[in-house]
């Protein structure tokens, strides 16, 4: 058998025969290179060249790789059987696949005012969206204590006192906790704003 076996694999080097691997059976190798005869498909195995999954040819001889637009995140398919990693730089306020979808930056949901009547606020987006104007005499925004303190709700009790943002930890547009969306900035070089708003 050991013989048999010799004998076999001496032929195959020789390029005698195209052994029959099967289809899909072998994963494709670096840059979605597969053995002669065969060609790396979407699913990052390999087949037959030129056979058809369910219409589409997978023989990428001639294919053109798709690159990373302004927009791809993440690692996606270079439309030719392989991958490329497009990176995380999706713009403050938005996030790899935020949108809903993937591989693509995006702006998550939309923040909404809900019960909140007075000042701005992050709009979860980048930007900030207003929820209410001036309060009643003798309450201000987010004003109150404890559990009765609530940023971006008039509110008696007391003034709120808004935070500030905190150097190099803080980044992009945050609440101050009372009545007023403010701008934190970029990250020092290096670390980048985070969907929560903080640099990592």
């Amino acid at each position: 058998m050991r013989a048999l076996f010799a004998c076999a694999f001496s032929l195959l080097a020789a390029g005698c025969f195209t052994p029959d691997l099967g289809e899909g059976k072998v994963l494709c190798g670096t840059n979605s290179t597969c053995p002669p005869g065969y060609s790396c498909a979407v699913d990052g195995r390999c087949y037959s060249s030129g056979r058809d999954l369910g219409g589409a040819a997978v023989d990428f001889a001639l294919c053109t790789k798709t690159g990373c637009d302004a927009q791809a995140c993440g690692v996606i398919s270079d439309s030719c059987g392989g991958t490329i990693d497009c990176g995380d730089n999706c713009a403050t306020g938005t996030s790899c696949g935020g949108g809903g979808t993937p591989h693509l930056c995006g702006c998550p949901t939309s923040v909404s005012c809900g019960p909140k009547n007075c000042g701005t606020q992050p709009d979860g987006c980048g930007g900030a969206e207003t929820c209410g104007g001036n309060c009643p005499s003798g309450q201000t925004c987010g004003g109150g204590n404890g559990a009765n303190h609530m940023a971006n709700v008039c509110n008696s009790g007391g003034a709120c006192t808004p935070k500030v943002c905190m150097v190099n930890k803080d980044c992009g547009l945050i609440s101050d906790g009372c009545s007023a969306a403010i701008d934190c900035g970029s990250c020092q070089t290096g670390k980048s704003c985070g969907a929560d708003h903080m640099c990592h």
